[in-house]
């Protein structure tokens, strides 16, 4: 069966739980009454893909699970081994190798005798070492230049890790992630080593980060543990160029060429280039079937022998722009077009009933227009299967039952979805939503909306008989409907106000299904259209044109925030008419209420109260400025000019001050006006005073100066020499004192 990332993990675990094994060694649980031991082992494979071969190590902690002593524990290892040694502490241990099966296939069995048994309990560690030679098996090709198979661990407890050439084409199944430990002899000799585990928990968790990082890191809980057979690792690897052909060729699409390349080998050539020019015809019908652009510069497909042994007959990795495809499988044309349907329904789906069904219903409609046939895959009878009724939800949580029901089902509910919502074209409008974007999966609520949305159907009935349980989704489905029936109501009232849409907030509640709140905020919503309507109706006595601020905001904003933008308008109305009261007979207050109008008009709320205001403040200002400029004229014409005002009029010119008011005033700049007028009045009619306080200061500064100079001189006069002094001078010559006794006055200063 052909299956993406996810269902791929899905059909490795339902195949290989289920499946009978070939022998009894097989299932070492069931040759005993009791498990005999517990074991966690990695098994470590470094190939040599020029070479065909692969040199393996095992280590492996065995715990003893039986009441009594355990003697021998049994591995498992690649169906063609050589060189095989098992030690315990060093020592070689007595090992037989004997042929075994495994999912129908050849595999070897090492039965390994202790030295000496183990206890109860114990806990031991044995290193395994072999070679793979080249070997062609069910499941395994080992030939020079390349290298496909099942890998074998130890089961349940195990990793198993591959370090693969950097340089060769290799590809790992979901299971196994790039090691986020890289050894240095690993980097050294240029292989790049993968860790496989659980393939259902590492695949099925492949979008979160932390689950990814965890079992790159080799995380205990990360080991095989649901899968109980050996295998848990698919790799292929390929560096021999004359194994691997290439097809490539661009692709016309919407968004460009796209690069298409299919590696496969030369052996299947025939296959090969029919499937090459299918891919080519097919990728621009999905496009346009989906909607929406491709979203890599290239798709690679490559061919695979062995994936068919884990139930699959292509695997497609949208995320990569990359399609496994297994030849031979009798539907390989339908696998084809189904995979690269996955490039557009894959990993940006979130159930697999969706990504599935999706792929399977586009290959429907695409089959006969590119000679796919049909045969066993178009008219599967899923409604004869006894579990016909669970709903495609169910797919998520049901591990038994047959995939082609799941499929076939799946498709049929697409087929039923684009009737119910009118047709082709409405199916790829609500497809084109859908979008390449993994991190926005499109789940079944996704779906039941936009088709309604495009629509305008009821889905209801198609969805509870389809997807949902119908027992425990039907009251949902049922409040639903009346949040939707409740908002329909509300978008009538509220176009009868000019207003279209859904609030931001009732939108998102919508969307993701939380439908109690929804009568509240219609309640909200109405009580903002009775404000926004008396709004308009204020507008219309007033003579004013209501802008689109409350029409834009409506349907893009919250209930909030609306009715904020419609309390704005509201005091732009009232800014704007109280303004125009207050101006009629105001030319510039005109000029500039206008102006508000026309902002009020644009939606531009904010600059239309601003503009009302200052049209009002402009008035008051003019009448002000008018006021000052008389009082100057008057304080101009009283002036006397005399010593005193001259002086308290330096710096200042309040003549030109008022001249300047004047000539503001003309301007239609009031504002200026009152700054002017203002300065000139307060220059004469301080001028008297500032005169007094500035000569006041000059006459204390000079006091001031004559005060220093009289204490300066003071301090330098000679004092009348004492009776000592006088007697040294007498004794003749010239005497130098010292510094501390040198008191002679500013007048032989020069002199000492």
């Amino acid at each position: 069966m052909k299956r993406p990332l996810f269902a791929l993990a899905l059909a490795v675990l339902a195949m290989l739980t289920f499946a009978a094994p070939g022998s009894g060694a097989v299932q070492r649980a069931e040759a005993a009454p009791t498990v005999p031991f517990n074991i966690a082992s990695e098994t470590y494979y470094r190939l040599d893909v020029p070479n065909g071969t692969a040199s393996v190590k095992v280590d492996a902690k065995i715990q003893n699970a039986l009441n009594g002593e355990l003697k021998g524990v049994s591995l498992w290892a690649m169906p063609v081994v050589t060189d095989l040694v098992v030690t315990q502490d060093g020592k070689a241990l007595t090992t037989k190798v004997s042929g075994a099966d495994s999912l129908g296939a050849p595999i070897s069995l090492v039965e390994v005798t202790f030295e000496k048994p183990i206890k109860k309990n114990a806990i031991v560690t044995l290193n395994m070492t072999y070679v793979a030679p080249p070997q062609q098996s069910e499941n395994v090709t080992f030939a020079a230049g390349a290298i496909e198979a099942l890998f074998v661990g130890q089961g349940p407890g195990s990793f198993v890790l591959i370090d693969s050439p950097k340089s060769a084409v290799s590809y790992h199944d979901p299971g196994c992630l790039k090691a986020s430990n890289q050894p240095k002899e690993v980097v050294a000799d240029e292989l790049e080593r993968w860790v496989c585990g659980e393939a259902t928990i590492i695949a099925l968790s492949a979008e979160d980060e932390s689950v990814a990082k965890q079992c790159a890191g080799m995380d205990d809980k990360c080991r095989q543990r649901l899968l109980t057979t050996p295998y848990s690792a698919f790799a292929q690897s390929i560096t021999d160029s004359s194994l691997l052909g290439t097809l490539e060729a661009p692709v016309g699409l919407v968004n460009g060429d796209v690069t298409l390349k299919l590696l496969y080998f030369r052996k299947d050539s025939a296959w090969a280039n029919k499937e090459f020019q299918l891919a080519i015809a097919a990728l621009p019908k999905l496009e346009a079937l989906f909607g929406f652009p491709y979203p890599h510069e290239s798709i690679t497909m490559l061919q695979s022998h062995h994936i068919s042994v884990i139930g699959a007959a292509g695997i497609a990795f949208p995320t990569l722009g990359q399609v496994l495809i297994a030849p031979g499988t009798s539907i390989d044309e339908w696998a084809t077009v189904h995979e690269l349907a996955h490039q557009w329904a894959g990993q940006n789906l979130a159930h697999k009933s969706f990504w599935e069904g999706l792929a399977e219903w586009s290959t429907q409609q695409l089959a006969t227009q590119l000679g796919v046939p049909t045969t066993g895959r178009y008219n599967m009878d899923w409604q004869s299967y006894q579990y016909k009724d669970v709903p495609l939800i169910g797919w998520d949580e049901y591990w038994g039952g047959e995939s082609d029901f799941w499929y076939a089902k799946a498709a049929a509910f697409y087929t039923a979805y684009e009737q119910a919502i009118g047709g082709r074209a409405n199916m790829t409008k609500v497809l084109s939503q859908i979008g390449a974007d993994p991190e926005k999966p499109r789940d079944h609520r996704w779906f039941m909306d936009r088709g309604e949305e495009v629509s305008g159907a009821n889905l209801d009935t198609l969805f509870l008989d389809w997807v949902f349980y119908k027992d425990t989704a039907t009251p949902l489905i049922a409040e639903r409907r009346a949040a939707k029936t409740a908002i329909a109501d509300l978008g009538t009232r509220a176009a009868a106000a000019g207003l279209v849409g859904t609030p931001k907030d009732i939108a998102a509640n919508m969307e993701v299904w939380q439908f109690s709140g929804i009568a509240k905020q219609v309640a909200e919503a109405d009580a903002v259209i009775v404000s926004y309507t008396n709004i308009l109706a204020l507008a219309n006595e007033s003579g004013l044109v209501v802008g689109p601020a409350v029409n834009d905001s409506w349907p893009k904003r919250s209930l909030r925030e609306t009715a904020s933008v419609v309390e704005d308008t509201r005091q732009a109305i009232i800014a704007i008419t109280t303004a125009a009261d207050q101006l009629s007979e105001d030319a510039v207050g005109q000029t500039i209420l206008a102006e508000a109008k026309a902002a009020f008009a644009a939606g531009n709320l904010t600059e239309a109260k601003d503009l009302a205001a200052r049209s009002r403040t402009l008035r008051f200002n003019a009448q002000t400025a008018e006021a000052l400029i008389a009082v100057a004229l008057e304080q101009q014409a009283n002036f006397k000019p005399n010593l005193f005002t001259r002086i308290g009029l330096m710096g200042k010119n309040p003549d030109a001050d008022l001249a300047a008011a004047q000539a503001a005033m003309e301007a239609g700049k009031p504002e200026d006006a009152i700054v002017l007028a203002k300065s000139a009045y307060k220059a004469w009619d301080g001028a008297q005073k500032n005169g007094m306080a500035r000569l006041a200061i000059i006459f204390a500064l000079m006091a001031g100066i004559s005060t220093g100079t009289w204490w300066l001189l003071k301090k330098l006069d000679v004092k009348k020499p004492d009776a000592d002094t006088l007697r040294r001078r007498a004794a003749g010559g010239h005497v130098l004192q010292p510094a501390d006794d040198r008191k002679g006055g500013w007048k032989d200063f020069d002199n000492k």
